[in-house]
């Protein structure tokens, strides 16, 4: 198999010495390279603002692109003939684009069909050789009861969009049955090819249960994910009951996932019951025992987004469960379909569950996309998700 690695970086080239512009280019080394080949990006300037603008356009409103190709790909993709298998070390924007949804104008191909890229944290975990576990069990939390009240140990009555949530860029928090029918999907699966699961929903899908958790071989977690972008700007002095001063020290805090008793607490910070406040930060996320565990796969909405830190890669749950010891990733980048969801998650258990070496991981998760792209072609379905590992 012929192989490279690219390496893409965001850096700022100085024009004075009062001013500079932003400058994305990307490095490739091809297995028997001497030196690596440096690729430029014309205009990556806007890569920031009117290019992802315009891309995220064209996926939420489910219209054909046929400019990001030309923009972020094609400069790459004219290096890597011969070549059919990349690992790709994204910084900035990219970690933003799923690069296998990017369309070809002339041809009309996707980079999907075109090479096999695998998403690496930095080009070093090319090398990883580390062990697999052989215990086949995995732990499953999906439809958290983001109404449950921990103190008055029942389910509120929503009466209103939670405060915190409108002021600070969430949606409100839905319940999310389809989530339910994912994870039991999904054990079933899993326990036709006799692995162990356990599985948390309703108000037991909690953020203590999922402290407890102690490196199985899969992680999956359905729910609501959170990122805060703009804290810089806000003049509150908590947020989600987080002083707002630490949230911008602390780029861990402003993103994670909501777990069951979250809407309670957004409605009022006051009413923590415990360790109950059903928040769950990408810093807590990077406090867990996964050091045994092959897969983590956050099926919520802009699960991979966070705070990009100059080349040391995107500081949010990405960073925080490779942290916590968390050898492949699945997460999403946008809003999510729930079906589309349910029939990647199946399709991709069922592929692998079978055959659960971590080489095949990759393999498993592409058939499940192609399964997808069968019913709705768009990217916008089959390219939500993205797979980060070694």
């Amino acid at each position: 198999m012929n192989e490279a690695s690219l390496s893409i970086l965001r850096r700022f080239n100085n024009t004075s010495d009062t001013s500079s512009t932003l400058e994305y280019v990307a490095l490739l080394v091809h297995k028997n390279s001497v030196a690596p080949v440096a690729i430029t990006f014309k205009n990556s300037e806007l890569f920031e603002s009117e290019y992802i603008d315009y891309y995220r356009e064209q996926v939420e409103n489910r219209k054909e692109d046929l400019k990001s190709y030309d923009r972020f790909w094609k400069p790459i993709s004219s290096h890597l003939t011969g070549v059919n298998k990349l690992y790709v070390s994204a910084d900035g924007i990219f970690n933003q684009i799923n690069l296998y949804s990017l369309q070809d104008p002339i041809n009309k191909t996707y980079a999907l069909d075109q090479i096999n890229i695998t998403l690496v944290p930095n080009p070093a975990n090319i090398l990883d050789k580390a062990t697999v576990n052989a215990n086949n069990t995995a732990v499953l939390f999906g439809n958290p009861d983001y109404e449950y009240d921990f103190k008055s140990e029942k389910t509120q009555v929503k009466t209103s969009a939670p405060l915190a949530v409108n002021r600070f860029g969430f949606s409100e928090l839905p319940a999310l049955p389809g989530t339910q029918t994912e994870v039991d999907n999904i054990s079933s699966s899993l326990k036709e090819n006799k692995w162990q699961t356990k599985v948390y929903i309703d108000k037991f899908a909690t953020e203590a249960q999922l402290k407890k958790v102690q490196s199985p071989k899969v992680l999956h977690i359905a729910t609501h994910g959170f990122f805060l972008k703009d804290v810089m700007d806000i003049e509150d002095k908590s947020i989600l009951g987080f002083e707002t001063t630490k949230l911008i020290t602390n780029p861990l805090l402003r993103s994670g996932i909501m777990m069951a008793g979250a809407s309670v607490v957004a409605r009022d910070t006051v009413n923590i019951y415990k360790d109950q406040d059903g928040i769950f930060t990408a810093y807590e996320a990077s406090l867990l025992n996964l050091y045994n565990t092959d897969l983590v796969v956050l099926s919520a909405c802009e699960t991979g987004l966070g705070v990009d830190m100059n080349n040391q890669g995107v500081f949010g749950l990405q960073r925080a469960f490779y942290i916590a010891g968390a050898k492949n990733l699945i997460m999403s980048l946008w809003v999510v379909d729930d079906e589309a969801t349910q029939i990647l998650m199946s399709e991709f258990y069922k592929n692998w569950s079978s055959n659960p070496v971590r080489e095949n991981i990759s393999a498993s998760f592409k058939k499940a996309q192609a399964e997808v792209r069968k019913k709705y072609p768009h990217p916008y379905y089959w390219a939500a998700f993205v797979l980060l590992g070694n």
